[in-house]
């Protein structure tokens, strides 16, 4: 979790690398290895912590996919609830490039 947050752009990918590997218990055909971080009562900060802090941008997006893709099983467990609202915060704040934003004001369309 500190390196997510403390640590350089290289360090979180290599961890969301190892995050989206297949998970080793599950013998490399079940879910990725965030699945169950999320599910462990330490280990889902890692996973929130990843969210909160990766910058690349089709990284979080596989993250995401992956962790939508168990939402139902997350949603059950106390301790992937905070992964979960994590989730539903992201969704909620889709990424715009400041380029577009400026193109969008600029010309004023969108709905504002």
């Amino acid at each position: 979790e500190g390196m997510l947050k403390n640590g350089t752009d290289q360090h979180r990918v290599l961890i969301l690398e190892e995050l989206l590997k297949p998970s080793i218990s599950n013998k490399n055909t079940g879910p990725c290895c965030a699945i169950e971080l999320a599910l462990d009562p330490i280990a889902n900060y890692v996973v929130k912590s990843a969210l909160e802090c990766t910058k690349n941008g089709a990284q979080v997006e596989k993250l995401t996919e992956a962790l939508n893709a168990h939402r139902m099983e997350l949603s059950r467990s106390p301790f992937a609830k905070y992964v979960v609202a994590k989730l539903n915060t992201k969704r909620d704040t889709q990424y715009i490039d400041p380029e577009t934003s400026k193109q969008v004001l600029d010309t004023g369309e969108g709905n504002f």
